[in-house]
């Protein structure tokens, strides 16, 4: 059987095993009695802790609150909760979440209170980190819009604006409609079920309608927001007008599609020429070919003949010799390598027959009359 003995045992193990902070304040506003948490987590010993006002230990800017709230429980209010700043032994404070009541006949309050140091500084990172996201949302050249799971913007910042001119009064609460093409309301539709499923739809290129009916060309990243549980909540798209760009890059391809066409065409064109050069030097080296071919025909013909026959220049006024045959070079005691020279630079008239230095005279001079003929008219 539990006795009052056992119980109240009991209690004051409770009382010295709590980790939060546990105590009587009397209506005069000093500690009357608290627990080992105090002394564990401020610091301060327990002589320290009751020869003190108990409101001097609150962070000034607190101290009105907490004061407030002690008169109320002094007045016959029922337990009252706050968070105040409570001073540490090295000058430090935490944060703690208080739940007091009062009993007016015995002059006490008694009172509870947790650390919430961590959570109070958890919540100003957040805090922070919040104040600094929407600043940078605020202050993006990119368009943030937040949309809600049924399509509707949320959240419109001054970026989405000035693409698609409508303020954010005209939009939170829209469904997305208003800036869609009808072309592209299909394809829109898949996306966002794909963000809804988780599967997809994250990056798109689409065709969307500003206020004033200007058809422009965006490019959207989004995001979709999931809960803890898995669950979608929401979308986060960023928006970026490239419709300059856009036309840039057709410009471009247009560009870049005639200089190849004209690149093409002047190949084409070089090809022919080459191909014109080397039958021109085809034909040419046939031409040669067979002309050595009849040179040399000729010259067979000629040194088979009992008669001595050269070929002479008197119209140039050199006398060289432009072919003879075998008879002529025994005849003259040379070879063909006098062709081309004059006559007096391979033999005199003294080595010629009577009969063929007449015959070389009278060539001679009936040329040297015939070349004054032509250089008279």
């Amino acid at each position: 059987m539990i006795t009052e003995k056992l119980i109240n045992a009991a209690k004051d193990q409770f009382f010295q095993r709590s980790t939060d902070l546990l105590c009587i304040v009397g209506f005069d506003g000093y500690l009357k009695h608290h627990n080992p948490a105090w002394e564990k987590t401020l610091g301060f010993s327990p002589a320290e802790l009751q020869s003190c006002l108990f409101i001097e230990f609150v962070h000034p800017d607190d101290r009105s609150t907490t004061l407030q709230g002690a008169e109320k429980l002094a007045a016959g209010a029922d337990a009252f909760s706050f968070e105040n700043r409570f001073c540490c032994k090295d000058g430090s404070y935490r944060w703690f979440a208080w739940t007091a009541t009062a009993v007016p006949r015995q002059h006490l309050f008694y009172a509870t209170a947790r650390d919430i140091t961590d959570h109070k500084q958890a919540e100003a990172a957040l805090t922070r980190s919040q104040q600094k996201l929407a600043l940078l949302i605020e202050q993006s050249s990119i368009g943030v819009i937040e949309w809600s799971t049924q399509f509707e913007v949320v959240a419109w910042n001054p970026a989405a604006e000035a693409i698609f001119g409508y303020s954010a009064d005209d939009t939170i609460g829209r469904t997305a409609d208003f800036l869609m093409a009808e072309a592209v309301k299909p394809e829109i539709d898949c996306i966002w079920q794909q963000l809804m499923s988780q599967t997809g739809g994250t990056r798109s290129t689409n065709e969307n309608i500003t206020q004033n009916g200007k058809r422009i060309t965006c490019e959207w990243y989004n995001a979709p927001l999931v809960s803890e549980a898995g669950e979608v909540i929401g979308v986060a798209s960023f928006v970026m007008d490239i419709s300059d760009r856009r036309r840039a890059e057709i410009t471009l391809q247009q560009t870049n599609e005639k200089l190849e066409a004209r690149v093409a065409k002047r190949t084409a064109d070089l090809e022919q020429v080459i191909d014109q050069l080397h039958a021109e030097i085809d034909d040419r080296i046939q031409a040669e070919t067979e002309l050595r071919a009849s040179q040399q025909l000729l010259q067979n013909i000629l040194d088979n003949t009992g008669a001595y026959v050269f070929v002479k220049d008197y119209l140039h006024n050199d006398g060289k010799y432009l072919l003879m045959n075998r008879q002529f070079e025994v005849l003259l005691n040379c070879d063909r390598q006098a062709i081309g020279k004059k006559t007096t630079t391979i033999f005199s008239p003294s080595q010629l027959p009577i009969s063929c230095t007449k015959t070389i005279s009278k060539f001679s001079l009936a040329a040297r009359r015939c070349n004054k003929k032509k250089s008279s008219c």
